[in-house]
């Protein structure tokens, strides 16, 4: 697809995505315009199977259906305003904006190991939620993950929906700050020793998944 605006939102796949919906089109020095910047992709092999993404910024996480993975690209704004901005509360004004500028995209490979790694720990919870319940509602459980305290968000907001609310208090304020406010340091505090149990759980759920000899997520390359 070629930009047209000056928009573009850029989607990082993994390679057995990029399998999935085609080569990179990312050309040299296009950057990300929209307000949260760039989105990390990766399929679930369920049935049927599910894409994830994981934004950059904030660790946001969205699932979506994959098929038909061609269109996966075109598909993703609708499914990240529809799915997740809008259930988290944001102001329509700014979910506006930012569909605005994910009219166009680009596919590029991944580059952010970090983010691929927290993805691999969303596809690993997320399959022992499937475990669970096999038709999970795709909203739901990606708000279930939004919740999970992760390590890059420790010294901020510890998980991905705050900070969500934090980033895009900050943008909506300052026109695309970098620089995220921390929330309230008691509720933080408070919230983050809630979420760490629940994190302990869930990795002590995975682990005995694991030793009991039910099937396991391979790791997102």
């Amino acid at each position: 697809m070629d930009r047209q605006d000056g928009r573009v939102l850029i989607v990082r796949a993994t390679k057995k995505l990029l399998d999935r919906i085609g080569a990179p089109t990312l050309r040299d020095g296009e950057q990300s315009t929209t307000v949260l910047g760039q989105w990390y992709a990766t399929a679930l092999p369920w049935r049927p199977q599910v894409a994830l993404l994981v934004n950059e910024p904030t660790l946001l996480p969205v699932l979506m259906p994959l098929a038909p993975a061609a269109t996966l690209p075109a598909r993703a704004a609708r499914n990240i305003a529809a799915m997740i901005l809008a259930t988290h509360a944001t102001p329509e004004a700014v979910i506006e904006e930012e569909l605005r500028h994910m009219r166009d995209y680009r596919v590029a490979t991944t580059a952010n190991r970090s983010v691929v790694g927290i993805m691999n720990e969303f596809s690993r919870l997320a399959e022992i939620h499937r475990d669970r319940d096999p038709c999970p509602d795709l909203t739901d459980l990606a708000q279930r993950l939004a919740t999970t305290p992760c390590s890059p968000l420790y010294g901020r907001n510890v998980s991905p929906d705050r900070e969500l609310a934090a980033f895009l208090h900050t943008a909506t304020s300052t026109r695309r700050s970098s620089c995220p406010p921390t929330l309230n340091g008691d509720e933080v505090i408070h919230s983050a020793q809630a979420d760490q149990a629940t994190y302990q759980r869930q990795k002590s759920a995975l682990n005995s998944a694991i030793q009991g000899g039910r099937r396991q997520v391979p790791e997102t390359t």
